[in-house]
């Protein structure tokens, strides 16, 4: 799986480690959902993501585009 540095140091402790080390590309991207459903969105309607949601999302995209996107 290809993972920035940065981006794995930032997941580090919002998933799961064992899929981290795994380099499952897949599993990844579902740890990451679920944080999101999870942790991603802003209160008090709970329609746009927080902060940290959207820096979660951007994690994910590049995660998507270089592994699976650029295939």
């Amino acid at each position: 799986m290809i993972i920035s540095k940065e981006s794995q140091e930032y997941l580090t402790d919002k998933i799961p480690k064992e899929s981290l080390d795994r380099g499952n590309t897949c599993e990844v991207l579902i740890e990451i959902d679920r944080w999101l459903a999870k942790n991603g969105f802003a209160p008090p309607k709970y329609y746009d993501y927080s902060d940290e949601g959207r820096k979660m999302q951007n994690v994910r995209d590049r995660i998507y585009e270089d592994n699976v996107l650029n295939k």
